[in-house]
């Protein structure tokens, strides 16, 4: 979709039916602009050197909805993804997973909350209360001796 026309806002189509209509800057989509993919799928938001870039809202047309911060054409930052089964998730990304801490919250009420590694949930309080816990019972059972 990149060519040589000059710097500013512009509409571009892409035969394949995809549609950008934002800042351009030597070629490539720079600044605030929308794609509207062919199949249905939607970004607004913050873009730098033909990616996803800042704050933007990319919504799936599955129903599937990000809102939060993109770098380098991915998730990063705090941002806030609510899935198809009404499930969201509020917290922080790192290249396009969960990571690092965040709250999951299921349409039956139940929560997650803790510290995400790529998308899975490594520690939460329970978690954190069972390790204390652990290294107490191990403080207690512990026998020191002295060389000497």
């Amino acid at each position: 979709m990149g060519n040589q026309q000059p710097d500013g806002r512009r509409r571009v189509s892409a035969e394949n039916g995809d549609v950008y209509d934002g800042c351009w800057k030597s070629g490539k989509k720079n600044g605030e602009g929308r794609y509207t993919y062919a199949n249905g799928d939607e970004y607004q938001g913050g873009w730098r050197d033909d990616m996803k870039h800042g704050r933007g809202v990319y919504k799936h047309a599955s129903g599937e909805r990000y809102e939060g911060n993109w770098m380098m054409d991915q998730k990063y930052g705090y941002g806030v993804l609510s899935l198809c089964d009404g499930s969201r998730y509020e917290g922080n990304f790192r290249a396009n997973h969960r990571h690092g801490m965040g709250k999951m919250l299921y349409p039956d009420g139940h929560t997650e909350e803790g510290l995400f590694s790529y998308g899975i949930l490594v520690s939460n309080d329970e978690f954190q209360v069972n390790v204390d816990k652990l290294v107490e019972n191990q403080s207690d059972n512990a026998t020191v001796t002295e060389d000497g």
